[in-house]
């Protein structure tokens, strides 16, 4: 059901030797000054690191901290930067503060597949038990990198979710159709005639030839195809959620463990968004493979 996931972590522990690189701010060579660079976390040490960011970039997800604020314990404020806008609040405004897609570009972010975190590919849709499962493995990962945190509090950021669709003939045979289509308030784009996606700012639906794509990926890594599909035609749907306010708006959820304690909602949602995007139009003889 779920593919990518990304997460804005929260009631973060960082260890001194987290497996973590840190991006410095660019120095001005003619006057000095360190430009762009930023409180980023202080480490379980209470040291201070700064920079403009920093990551870390695993095979199986990726982790991004971006300054998100200052703080001075002895003046007793926090500094929380809004893009390039510094807003000042003491510390009750802090708390009652309502945080939105404003700030979507600060804080501690980790993102991943969550079928690949335990498989070589995302073909294959999990069910909700599965997923639990392979989110408690990124928690792992994360705290055997220096990072620990509870992963159910984290805040979801995106949520792209998908079912691959067994056709009775070929991608191609489709694409007449999908020229056809016109989502609403969404631009089209086309690939070749292998990709179709609608997008905004805040959404995606995408339809494709998954097997053609798993193999290009595979071409490209000059790796063994070792997956076998039950057909030759397979139509990958997704529909992806790359706002926080999107996912609040459309779900009526905030953090993870919301997700799966409501996780019917997100199956209903996606039959929703794509019955009204893309089968209002006769797409005929297809099975839906799916675990759940």
């Amino acid at each position: 059901m779920i593919d990518t996931i990304k997460l804005n972590l929260v009631d973060v522990s960082i260890k001194k030797s987290a497996q973590l690189r840190v991006q410095p701010g660019l120095i001005d060579v003619h006057s000095g000054e360190i430009i762009n660079e930023h409180d980023l976390f202080i480490n379980e040490q209470g040291e201070l690191i700064r920079g403009s960011k920093a990551y870390l970039n695993d095979e199986k997800f990726n982790l991004t901290i971006f300054p998100s604020h200052e703080a001075d314990p002895d003046a007793g404020y926090h500094r929380l930067r809004k893009k390039k806008l510094l807003k000042v609040f003491t510390r009750d405004e802090l708390l009652e503060e309502d945080f939105d897609d404003n700030y979507e570009s600060n804080g501690i972010f980790v993102q991943a597949s969550i079928p690949r975190l335990r498989s070589e590919n995302n073909f294959k849709s999990l069910n909700a038990a599965d997923e639990k499962q392979s989110l408690i493995f990124l928690e792992k990962q994360l705290r055997e990198a220096g990072i620990k945190c509870n992963i159910w509090n984290s805040e979801l950021s995106r949520i792209d979710s998908f079912a691959n669709l067994k056709t009775d003939y070929s991608f191609y045979s489709y694409t007449p159709l999908f020229n056809l289509m016109q989502c609403s308030r969404k631009k089209a784009v086309e690939w070749n005639g292998e990709t179709y996606l609608w997008k905004n700012g805040s959404q995606q639906l995408m339809c494709y030839d998954k097997e053609l794509e798993i193999e290009n990926k595979i071409k490209r890594k000059n790796k063994e195809h070792k997956i076998k599909f039950a057909s030759g035609n397979i139509v990958r749907i997704e529909n992806r959620y790359l706002k926080k306010r999107k996912i609040r708006d459309n779900l009526e959820l905030i953090k993870l463990g919301d997700l799966y304690k409501n996780y019917d909602v997100l199956k209903d949602d996606f039959k929703n968004e794509i019955s009204r995007n893309i089968f209002k139009y006769e797409l005929p003889d297809i099975d839906l493979l799916t675990n759940d």
